[in-house]
């Protein structure tokens, strides 16, 4: 290809993108490399000579915030073997005078006239999930756009001005997009729609008589009303995201957030009766922040668990882009490092006076883990990181599918303690039954000469390369199912007496004292994952 480009969306993507750019550009020098995405926007906006010089190591140009029109550009300029110059949002060197060159401005796409996506040149059977699940960007920006810690925002910090697609324009693609792909199943893209819009949008969906399924991002608006609510659903709103943040009003009016409690609380309740599916999400560790304060968020998730599917809570992050980072002290932050990383990493470390203690953020989570017996927190399901999908599918089945899992979960648990004759603190209390386990599916067992922890790599061998591990043999339990866990002797032996004719007393019958413990934990290993089903008093 004459073109390959790299899209850096999270932070988290930064170090294999980087590599990746590398490698290409000292593996095929003629290619030309752009990397584009949110975050790496809001980064490379930031950077000086000197870290566009490191930077510019992995690639040959960097498209800025939205890059439908500017990425156009670049591979027209490059297949006619034109200059970059003046092309919207690029960054690139002037090819004259090897000088970066920078745009004035940030240009914006006009959602309203944009045309939809095309996926037809992609095979969208590839992507490890059971139903297709289209994304689609129906808004663009958000209408609040004053929290202090959002960091979508680009170069002087303003941000990007709120629009959604008309409402029939967008009926009319979803349409188009609907028969395209062979499905029904719409992913909104954006960080948030406004309640008059969705209310035009369910109205013109319903009378269309169009049946669709989808999911969005929403903002707490006194506007969801248990009507209102009941109508989204009606024309398809499976599941919504919504960022509380905060249990305590005293730290969402810090945030600037525009949120009441009370507010929140009756949205949620009106989604979730509604047969919607709903995700909390929140914040730890906001300047100012007590752990009394953290305590009302804690209390809020406690108080709301009949309303809320699922919840997320995170750490504060001062990223770029934000107006806590833009202006620290006017926020709290006494100080933003980068420490010694030359390409100054979109994850600073930040310091502040009033930063609540780590030991009091962990007793928080401490208790918030008390709640896992009705949610599944930062657990939600998803395959090869495709979690808003997954979490949307699994929600057709109703908002509180996960909680009605983990309740099974724990029964089923229960129940493979009864079978081995422990407490749920793992303490005997009555003799191991007499059930016969079988063997669900096969399996291997593999001795490795190197060990998973970590791979040695002796002085002159080059870089990378796996080098025998002079200690003992691992053996790893393979199978189709599970991830590979090290074993010893004592699991093997017990995996080969697992045979459908010994009981799970003869099976265990041998184990002494001092090993019986890793023995139970073991066994129970292989119910939970499946790799042993039992006969004669089943888990189900």
């Amino acid at each position: 290809p004459s073109l390959i480009g790299i899209s850096m969306v999270f932070a988290s993507q930064s170090v294999q993108a980087l590599v990746l750019g590398n490698l290409l550009k000292e593996n095929f020098p003629d290619i030309h490399i752009t990397l584009g995405g949110a975050y790496l926007s809001q980064w490379v906006m930031g950077m000086g000579e000197t870290q566009l010089s490191e930077l510019f190591r992995c690639t040959d140009s960097v498209i800025c915030g939205e890059g439908e029109a500017p990425l156009a550009s670049l591979l027209e300029r490059i297949d006619n073997g034109e200059p970059l110059n003046g092309i919207p949002n690029l960054i690139h060197r002037n090819a004259d005078t090897g000088m970066f060159q920078r745009f004035d401005e940030l240009i914006y796409t006009d959602v309203s006239t944009q045309p939809p996506p095309d996926f037809t040149d992609l095979d969208l059977s590839a992507y490890l999930t059971p139903k297709t699940v289209i994304p689609y960007s129906i808004s663009r920006g958000c209408y609040w756009g004053r929290c202090v810690f959002c960091q979508n925002r680009y170069g002087d910090y303003q941000m990007r001005r709120y629009q959604t697609v008309p409402v029939d324009k967008a009926v009319a693609e979803m349409t188009q997009l609907s028969l395209q792909c062979h499905t029904d199943h719409f992913n909104f893209s954006n960080d948030v729609i406004d309640p008059g819009y969705l209310k035009q949008f369910s109205k013109v969906l319903m009378d269309s008589g169009k049946t669709f399924v989808w999911n969005t991002d929403l903002r707490a608006e006194k506007a969801f009303e248990k009507d209102v609510c009941r109508t989204l659903a009606k024309a398809g709103l499976n599941t919504v995201a919504i960022g509380f943040e905060s249990g305590c009003q005293k730290t969402l009016d810090a945030m600037d957030k525009g949120n009441r409690v009370e507010v929140t609380r009756e949205v949620f309740k009106n989604l979730y009766e509604a047969g919607v599916a709903t995700q909390a999400m929140g914040i730890f560790g906001f300047p100012g922040e007590t752990e009394q304060n953290g305590e009302e968020t804690v209390r809020f998730l406690e108080e709301n668990a009949d309303r809320i599917s699922y919840y997320v809570m995170g750490l504060l992050m001062v990223m770029p882009g934000s107006r806590m980072h833009d202006d620290p002290l006017a926020h709290g932050v006494t100080s933003i490092s980068y420490g010694n990383n030359p390409l100054k990493t979109p994850e600073p470390v930040w310091i502040s006076n009033t930063r609540m203690p780590v030991n009091a953020v962990h007793r928080l989570y401490e208790r918030l883990s008390r709640l896992e017996n009705a949610f599944a927190i930062n657990e939600y399901p998803y395959v090869g990181g495709l979690s808003t999908n997954h979490g949307f599918l699994y929600f057709q089945l109703g908002p509180d599918i996960l909680k009605r899992l983990r309740a099974e979960e724990n029964r089923q648990h229960q129940r493979r303690h009864e079978i081995l004759g422990m407490d749920r603190q793992h303490k005997k209390t009555k003799t191991i039954k007499s059930v016969i386990p079988v063997l669900a599916f096969p399996y291997t067992v593999y001795r490795s000469p190197y060990p998973v922890e970590q791979i040695p790599v002796e002085p002159g061998t080059s870089a990378g390369n796996l080098q025998p591990y002079e200690g003992p043999e691992r053996n790893y339990l393979l199978d189709p199912i599970n991830m590979p866990i090290r074993i010893g002797e004592l699991e093997i032996n017990l995996l080969q007496r697992v045979n459908g004719r010994r009981n799970m007393k003869s099976v265990l019958k041998k184990i002494t004292a001092d090993t019986q413990k890793r023995a139970l934990y073991f066994v129970m290993y292989l119910l939970a994952g499946g790799l042993v089903e039992v006969q004669g008093s089943p888990l189900k």
